[in-house]
């Protein structure tokens, strides 16, 4: 641990679920630590926000709607070492109970003195071996400068939507959006629908839709489409080849009319307040050059944390740990050459594979063994194998049994095992077995 006269300063951008961790470890390893945070609030894209009255989407800090219930269960999105309340038994969860968790993280483990609410950072630069950090008290609307040894992003990926680029969209006359900004199905009561994109966005807000709309579609691009079972008012269809004035025409022909398009088709990754001469540059949702998507190659003081597509919480305490090896100098980096060559041939076997570039950041398991690799880069304790097979199995059943996966119920027995009950009530009635 580094002792407090030789203590090197740390800046962790955003305090949502990567930035809360990232602040733990870096505190608990005894560097000067300050997070900043651009809302009232921790939790990043777990709290709630409204969307009236924005002047335009990327002043929507949340995706999060009104009766989300996650994806995933909260047996992966628990930190390794901060379980969630066991009075919670169900394994998927609402919003506001994941909010609640983080909410305790930061109490636990005292970190709200280091995290400054209503703190913008608009710029970060390169200056004379440190980094120079410009940030915005929004309270006072005062602009401070503070240098620092070390940068951890985590400013999240869901804040800047990204559209499908579709023939005639201009031509279309009905109201458009992108899933971002929904909030509640009750809205789309007596629409007809479409939503563009077959990920857990589009699938789950048609499940929610389906309730008060008149007939919904969701398109998909993927081959072969998503098996999963629908309601009777919801639809697949292919990718769109154009839209009309009053609706769409897809690639088997059919033509329908839709009053509603909503747009499930993901986000742009986006650090605004990354200066040119930081030492990597954002193209297509790639942040390059990184060190196993995670230290600055050629600034490799900066860490990103959280640009993992479907991430989840002992990812992102992974990451923070990997990283602090390096910045604590207890690890020693390989040179520029060795980690630029790594991630390049990584890079270009992706594209061998005809995998997007949008996707370069996407670490699926089947192919890659990226956690356990990370963890023995760095000589780490490794995400749980139960935890990544729980993570595969709900992939599995979000594809399959998509109206009834989030019944399921996951209790890890130890680091390699776990078992599923169909519900709650069985796991009640197996916990009250004398």
């Amino acid at each position: 641990m580094i002792t407090s006269s030789s203590a090197k300063r740390i800046c962790v951008v955003g305090a949502g679920p990567g930035g809360l961790t990232a602040v733990k470890y870096s505190l608990a390893q005894g560097f000067d630590v300050i997070c900043y945070e651009k809302i009232q609030s921790i939790g990043g894209q777990w709290v709630f926000t409204e969307t009236a009255g924005a002047k335009c989407e990327t002043d929507v800090h949340s995706s999060i709607y009104e009766e989300l219930r996650t994806n995933g269960p909260k047996e992966i999105m628990a930190y390794c070492d901060f379980d969630y309340p066991k009075n919670i038994k169900e394994s998927f969860i609402s919003a506001a109970e994941v909010l609640e968790y983080h909410q305790a993280y930061a109490k636990h483990f005292k970190l709200a003195p280091h995290i400054k609410l209503e703190h913008e950072v608009i710029r970060i630069r390169p200056y004379n071996g440190l980094w120079e950090v410009y940030v915005l008290d929004k309270g006072s609307n005062q602009f401070h400068v503070k240098e620092f040894d070390f940068i951890f992003v985590c400013n999240g990926r869901g804040v800047t939507p990204n559209y499908a680029h579709i023939k005639d969209w201009e031509k279309y006359q009905g109201r458009r959006m992108h899933s971002h900004m929904y909030r509640r199905a009750r809205d789309f009561k007596d629409e007809t629908v479409l939503i563009i994109g077959s990920g857990y966005s589009g699938m789950d807000l048609g499940h929610q839709i389906f309730k008060y709309a008149t007939h919904i579609c969701i398109s998909y691009h993927v081959t072969p489409p998503p098996p999963s079972n629908f309601k009777p008012n919801v639809v697949l269809k292919p990718a769109i080849k154009y839209f009309t004035a009053n609706g769409a025409c897809f690639s088997d022909g059919t033509t329908q009319n839709f009053s509603v398009v909503i747009y499930c088709t993901g986000f742009n990754y986006t650090a605004p307040f990354l200066s040119t001469d930081c030492g990597v540059f954002i193209d297509e949702n790639v942040v390059y050059p990184l060190y196993k998507h995670c230290i600055n190659i050629n600034q490799p003081t900066m860490a990103f944390v959280g640009l993992h597509i479907n991430t989840f919480s002992a990812l992102l305490d992974l990451t923070v740990r990997f990283a602090l090896e390096y910045f604590s100098k207890r690890k020693t980096q390989p040179n520029r050459d060795d980690m630029l060559q790594e991630t390049d041939a990584e890079l270009a076997e992706r594209k061998a594979k005809g995998l997007r570039k949008r996707l370069t950041h996407e670490i699926n398991d089947l192919e890659y063994n990226y956690y356990e690799d990370l963890a023995n880069t760095a000589g780490i304790t490794p995400i749980k194998p139960a935890i990544i097979k729980i993570m595969l199995d709900t992939m599995s059943k979000f594809l399959t049994e998509f109206d009834t996966f989030r019944e399921t119920v996951y209790e890890i027995l130890d680091d390699e095992n776990f078992v599923i009950y169909p519900n709650v009530s069985a796991k009640e009635a197996k916990d009250n077995e004398v």
